[in-house]
């Protein structure tokens, strides 16, 4: 076995292994699927390069990141929150909210959402009536208006 023969096995084991992450991984259309794993075989070397260059869905990755979380105290509600929920120690103010334990503990661990109650949802169907309302709104503001 010379060298060349073990470089090409292992290109054709490692674009193996992206096919099946391109296959099981990724969230894509069965389309684009099939398009990357008809590069990845036919063009083993530079079908890899194409993939790591142009097969990466950006939409899905974050942009942005917001790096100030930790002067903001989001991080220390978060961890009494998740600390409380684990000691069966966390005070719900409704039922609905207590029913979704399992639910609100998700979030909290993948997406970190921290649980927030008392809030409220109006829902406009009408543009006039909607604008009314926020126009009411912004002047009984009382400290400040974020936008």
């Amino acid at each position: 076995m010379n060298i060349t023969s073990i470089l090409l096995g292992f290109l054709l084991v490692l674009n193996i292994m992206l096919a099946l992450i391109v296959i099981f991984q990724e969230r894509r259309d069965v389309g684009s699927t099939w398009a990357w794993l008809l590069v990845l075989f036919f063009i083993p070397i530079l079908g890899f390069v194409m993939y790591l260059l142009l097969g990466q869905n950006l939409s899905r990755k974050r942009l942005f990141q917001w790096d100030d979380l930790k002067k903001t105290g989001f991080e220390k509600v978060l961890e009494t929150q998740l600390t409380k929920l684990r000691l069966n120690q966390f005070y719900y103010r409704n039922d609905v909210t207590r029913d979704n334990h399992d639910l609100i503990y998700m979030h909290m661990i993948n997406n970190q959402a921290i649980l927030t109650e008392d809030n409220a949802v109006e829902i406009f169907t009408d543009g006039k009536e909607k604008f009314n309302q926020l126009f009411k709104d912004i002047k009984a503001a009382r400290n400040y208006i974020h936008i």
